[in-house]
């Protein structure tokens, strides 16, 4: 009985995967990489938990951020650097 229950959790749990994005523009390729992305098709795109947004040489790490291709603009917020 033990191990039917613990096959049933297994089952039933929630992946703990990584996601990740590309937004390809006339500006560039944009890679954005977090525990959960979501957004309006690839126009406006939110990152949580480990968030990265990587743009040729430069990558915004946060706990949540979030980018605008239309502007090319990116936000962040909670423990924000740029690399």
């Amino acid at each position: 009985m033990r191990y039917r229950c613990a096959a049933l959790a297994l089952c039933f749990a929630a992946p703990a995967f990584a996601q990740g994005t590309v937004i390809a523009d006339e500006q560039g390729v944009t890679v954005i990489d977090a525990e959960r992305i979501e957004g309006v098709g690839e126009l406006e795109v939110s990152a949580r938990g480990n968030a990265e947004i990587r743009r040729d040489d430069v990558t915004i790490f946060g706990d949540t951020l979030r980018f605008n291709a239309e502007f090319g603009r990116a936000q962040g917020e909670g423990g924000v650097r740029l690399q």
